[in-house]
């Protein structure tokens, strides 16, 4: 047809049957094997053509044109025409596409992919015939729409098909064998360092016009300006999962030969979105980490993912929801599994959990569940605080009698719950049902979960002692520098009504250690409020000292089913801390997991008391709704201590710190809940205290009061003891001065006289004249 047209003649110069038989003869030969094709395709010409209505010229010019088709010898004024027309037919035929609406770059890319297709995907023995055909007639195309003087000769396209053929159809290989083969075949027939001359599909020139495109567009554009500078450079598609939504959606990525290592590009997250992409731009999809990257993006073909071991959909679909850039690109990572389940698990029966991550000094991390802050709590490795406690026994009574001659012989067992090493057992005092011990131990190293148990036995010879009673005490309250001085009921005491008086004092309150393998680790602890669906927990990063908005960086789901159903135990939600503030003056909780909700109990007289680590330098102030006259700050040891006077309306305590000079910045606040008549109804008025108290360490046990009666008067203050000689109680105008007794461990106290219009505690340095550190005014009665 083309030898027919060229010659000026119309087409029915030939009758449609033979058209149509010609046609076919040719397709044939195409798919047929490459070495006899040329043969074959002129002998079905001639077979076609050889009627009266053909004369020997019209055959003789079909045939040569046929055969400078395939073996690139078309003069230059009809090559491109035929080469167009013969593309067209192979496209009809083997694409079943309307070659009409194709243009030549788009044909060509076409045949490309079919034949990329066949040398990446599996290809089941069914298919294999027809494979083979199609790559062979697509490996044509490819090379009829390229110039291919310059690349290769006949022979080394045809040695490329069989090449091809062979490796691809040979039972003998697997699958890696036979597409190495392939590609080593496709190189040494089409050498990559060879020129050619290519120009932009449509599709790149209509991405460079409008500056928009799909993702696929950006891809083939990256693809040729990197294949134009001589990189080899390959489009990948597959799909996406973004951090917002579980929705998984086409997208279109690169990977690029950088030496002998394949490296990930993603150009189109890596410029931005929206009109403004290139303020937003994302250096970190121009090669990152493929053991980041997979956590959005899985190729349909497994060996795009570079790992050794790659991920099936399952477990992609398993993994939490990251946005790579925000997550990995601040050097986040979780710790200590680096592939983390998307779905947080919660203890059987509680509403609370945990993950933890390695995250850089220079990053804020945040936190929130169901869009709310309240619900999570963030701590730092060094963030806790342990301390070292003395532990003194000092009697028990109504021991029950378990020997059958005389009374109990009993004697008490202290130790930290799970640590047998802590292990203490006073002397046996025989035959008694009170027995009197005082005597003391110290625990070093205790941290605010850590539980003390006292056990009482009755000594025996010869048989198991009897179990007199038992009690517990929780080291929280003492870690934040509270003493403990009471009597415990003990349980397990055969209905006597048996108790134990106790002692516990802190000696010293300091931050744990952090393990070795364990910097910069940071716990995201969250609790679960009742009556949600789904719940969600959200992390954001937001760089130190910058002005940035938080960019979400990662979204767990969090397991509901083992979730209670209706708990009569209330949960409430944690404190809210300005992170900032709270990590800049080393701030910490005594408590593992604080409450952010302070419920009053009746009989309170509307007082709280919190108390929170903060080193030395670092001073407080605190407000109830605003109001600061109603909360009173002091130190004790490492601790700084607030009471608040609250009323039946009030709904907010805010702690502020500072270290040195400057304004007080807000750190922590608490929700207030005051049941109705547990308010308080009278105005609180607290001691006046000097910058003398805190530079002593100095916290007053009693009174509480800054408003005295006057009479007698007990005293009681902690001080450090390396700082103070003596404390004494003066009136303010000096001429009555008593001294309060030291107890040791830095405790004074005593019971003195006061009289109007006030008086004065005083603490006496080694050297130097007392000085105040609180002053109380005294009423006469």
């Amino acid at each position: 047809e083309a030898a027919l047209e060229m010659d000026g003649e119309q087409e029915d110069s030939l009758e449609g049957d033979m058209r149509q038989r010609a046609r076919e003869a040719l397709e044939l030969a195409m798919l047929d094997e490459m070495a006899s094709s040329r043969a074959k395709a002129r002998d079905a010409l001639e077979a076609a053509l050889g009627t009266d209505n053909g004369d020997e010229t019209t055959r003789l010019k079909a045939c040569e044109v046929l055969e400078a088709t395939m073996l690139r010898e078309l003069a230059p004024e009809v090559r491109a025409d035929t080469r167009e027309r013969a593309r067209r037919s192979l496209e009809a035929g083997l694409l079943n596409s309307k070659c009409d609406d194709l243009t030549a770059e788009e044909a060509r890319e076409k045949a490309r992919e079919a034949l990329e297709t066949l040398l990446l995907d599996e290809l089941s023995p069914e298919e294999h015939d027809k494979a083979r055909q199609t790559a062979c007639a697509a490996f044509e195309a490819a090379l009829d729409e390229d110039d291919c003087e310059s690349t290769a000769s006949d022979e080394a396209r045809f040695r490329a098909c069989a090449a091809l053929e062979a490796s691809l159809l040979d039972p003998s290989l697997d699958e890696e064998e036979a597409r190495r083969r392939a590609r080593d075949a496709l190189e040494d027939a089409f050498p990559l360092d060879k020129p050619r001359t290519s120009r932009p599909s449509n599709k790149v020139m209509q991405v460079l016009k409008r500056r928009i495109g799909t993702s696929s567009g950006f891809t083939e554009l990256f693809q040729f300006l990197g294949t134009e500078v001589g990189l080899s450079v390959r489009s990948l598609t597959g799909t996406y999962r973004g951090v917002a939504s579980s929705r998984e959606c086409k997208h279109s990525w690169n990977a690029v030969l950088v030496g002998e290592e394949w490296l990930l590009v993603d150009c189109v997250l890596g410029a931005g979105f929206g009109r403004n992409a290139g303020r937003h731009f994302q250096p970190y999809y121009f090669g990152p980490r493929a053991v980041g990257l997979v956590f959005s993006h899985l190729p349909k073909q497994p060996q795009w993912q570079l790992l050794e071991v790659p991920l099936n959909r399952r477990s992609f679909q398993s993994l939490p929801r990251i946005d790579p850039n925000a997550f990995f690109g601040h050097q986040l990572s979780f710790w200590p599994e680096a592939w983390p389940t998307g779905t947080l698990m919660v203890a059987p029966g509680a509403r609370s959990g945990s993950m933890r991550l390695k995250v850089p000094p220079r990053v804020r991390l945040l936190a929130e569940l169901n869009g709310e802050a309240a619900w999570c709590f963030l701590k730092m490795s060094g963030e806790s605080v342990e301390a070292g406690l003395q532990v003194s026994i000092m009697e028990a009574r109504r021991l029950r009698n378990a020997d059958v001659v005389g009374h109990s012989d009993p004697y008490c067992v202290c130790q930290l719950r799970g640590k047998p090493s802590t292990k203490f057992t006073t002397r046996v005092i025989w035959d008694t049902g009170h027995a009197k011990w005082h005597e003391t131990c110290e625990f070093r190293g205790c941290k605010a979960d850590d539980i003390i148990d006292f056990t009482i036995y009755d000594k025996d010879f010869g048989t198991k002692d009897d179990l007199l009673g038992s009690a517990s005490v929780p080291v929280g309250s003492c870690l934040a520098g509270k003493s403990f001085n009471g009597t415990l009921e003990l349980d397990d005491d055969g209905m006597a009504g048996s108790t134990l008086r106790l002692r516990i004092d802190p000696l010293s309150v300091e931050r744990v250690a952090v393990a070795a393998g364990e910097e910069n680790v940071t716990s995201v602890h969250f609790r679960v409020p009742p009556g949600s669906e789904e719940h969600k927990l959200d992390l954001f990063v937001l760089p130190v000292a910058t002005k940035e908005v938080p960019m979400k960086a990662c979204t767990f789901l969090v397991d509901k089913a083992f979730l209670p159903g209706n708990s009569t135990t209330p949960v409430l939600p944690f404190p809210r801390v300005n992170w900032d503030v709270f990590r800049e003056h080393s701030l910490a909780f005594p408590e593992a997991l604080p409450n952010g909700v302070i419920i009053l109990a009746s009989g309170s007289g509307g007082l709280l008391e919190r108390r929170f680590y903060a080193p030395k330098g670092v001073v407080a102030t605190a407000d109830v709704d605003g109001d600061t006259s109603t909360a009173f700050v002091q130190r004790d040891r490492g601790c700084i201590v607030v009471w608040a006077c609250c009323k039946d309306d009030a709904r907010q305590l805010r702690i502020c710190v500072r270290g040195g000079v400057g304004d007080y910045c807000p750190a922590i606040t608490y929700q207030v809940v005051v049941p109705a008549g547990c308010g308080s109804t009278t105005r609180h008025n607290y001691p006046e205290v000097t910058p003398l108290a805190n530079e002593l360490g100095a916290y007053l046990e009693e009174p509480y009061s800054g408003q005295l009666i006057s009479g007698k008067q007990r005293f009681g203050i902690h001080v450090d003891r390396e700082l103070v000689e003596r404390i004494v109680i003066a009136s303010d105008d000096g001429s009555d001065i008593q001294p309060l007794n030291d107890r040791g461990g830095g405790l004074f106290d005593g019971e003195v006289s006061v009289r109007p219009p006030g008086v004065k505690l005083l603490a006496q340095a080694p050297v130097g004249d007392p000085e105040a550190v609180f002053v109380f005014r005294v009423q006469s009665r």
